[in-house]
Parts: structure tokens; sequence; C-alpha cells
């Protein structure tokens, strides 16, 4: 990975956006992790990105669904949309529900 790639991310994790539920009742929340987990699939590091938070990598799959999708007609690319969100929901829920993900 070129060096100014990873100092810049380096730097990126000095602005994260803390957690307000996790402020407000010391509890994880289901989105908690995700900017990291984001930051680490940038560097490469899918493990740790999917171990961080699963909806970091969904939610730049779903950047990637959004883009693609918008070619098909508004009736497909709504049903493709509307069933991405439901599964990254369902995966992010179990995950936050058991821990075991």
């Amino acid at each position: 990975m070129h060096p100014w790639w990873t100092h810049s991310l380096s730097e990126l994790e000095g602005h994260f956006i803390p957690c307000p539920v996790k402020l407000l009742t010391g509890c994880d929340c289901p989105a908690c992790g995700t900017q990291r987990s984001i930051l680490e699939l940038l560097k490469g590091e899918f493990v740790k990105s999917w171990e961080l938070n699963p909806l970091g990598i969904g939610l730049v799959l779903f950047f990637l669904v959004f883009v693609i999708s918008s070619r098909f007609d508004s009736q497909t690319r709504g049903r493709t949309r509307n069933l991405y969100l439901l599964l990254l929901s369902v995966v992010v829920m179990v995950r936050w529900m058991t821990g075991l993900i």
C-alpha cells in the first residue's frame, strides 16, 4: 500500500464521531464499530473489518449495489435495494443480539 494512503487513513482515526448511544448508556449499539470497520476495509483488512462490524462492509457494498442498480428500471431498482437493505439489517441485528458474527 502506498505510504501516502496509509498515512491518510491513519489520520482519519483521530476524527471518528463518538456513538451517542454508547456515551449515554455505556452499551454498544448495532452500528458501533462501523467507522473503524470501513477504515479497516479501506486498508484491505477484510477479516478485521467484518469482526469490528459487518455493517461497514455492508454499507460499502450497498453503495456498489446502488450504483449498479441505477441502470435497472425503477421497479427492479427499488426491489433490489430493498432486498439488500433487509438482508443487511438482519445480519447486523443478529450480530448485535448474539455477538456471534
